[in-house]
């Protein structure tokens, strides 16, 4: 049995960094998007304020966690123990994880990037996803930061993309009351929650020479 420790953040992160995304992203510079970059973050500040309220906790996904431990034992000393696990992960020229259902989006996403590096470059075999980002915190090993540095810009621009196309819902249906969905899959809270960490991850990562 392998066991991964969550390293969660002490508190709920404040969220400016995806209020930054939407200054710098290209369809909403210039004086005439003034209203509309005001609107997706509001739109952005009143979903994160409402997931703050949540209770609900992010953990590290077994999938994540297998595939971070895989990277880890490729390039560290290991101990008897360990050594035994990379032996039979090295036995297999695509690593198999299985799970009882489909992945989340980050999870498969990681073994996307994993398997596009040039670096890093390692084949994992996932039963797909069913495309829902969930709450999901970054494994704390065996990730090089230039694939979470290439995951985190892609939950951004995702947040914002929701964002913007809620507000263009809004604005073309301003009778109806925005449908915010089920709280446990895509939503704001989960992409700035996984976002931070993943930014966190980065730091300790260029810190300890990973």
């Amino acid at each position: 049995m392998v066991v991964v420790r969550d390293h969660r953040a002490a508190s709920f992160p404040e969220g400016q960094f995806l209020l930054d995304a939407v200054e710098q992203d290209a369809r909403l510079t210039g004086e005439h998007m003034t209203k509309s970059r005001a609107e997706v973050k509001e739109v952005l500040r009143g979903r994160i304020e409402r997931a703050r309220a949540q209770t609900r906790k992010c953990h590290v996904h077994a999938e994540a966690g297998l595939i971070a431990l895989d990277m880890h034992l490729r390039k560290t000393e290991k101990s008897d123990t360990a050594r035994m696990v990379a032996d039979v992960f090295a036995q297999q020229n695509a690593l198999p994880i299985g799970t009882s259902k489909k992945c989340c989006w980050a999870c498969y996403r990681l073994s996307e990037l994993l398997q596009q590096g040039a670096d890093v470059h390692r084949d994992f075999i996932l039963p797909g996803s069913h495309g829902m980002i969930l709450p999901w915190t970054p494994p704390p090993f065996g990730i090089p930061s230039s694939i979470w540095r290439m995951l985190r810009e892609e939950l951004i621009k995702k947040t914002v993309d929701w964002a913007i196309t809620e507000v263009d819902h809004l604005n073309t249906s301003p009778q109806i009351s925005p449908d915010w969905g089920d709280d446990a899959c895509f939503t704001p809270r989960t992409l700035c929650t996984t976002s931070k960490r993943i930014r966190s991850m980065q730091t300790r990562d260029v810190r300890s020479g990973w």
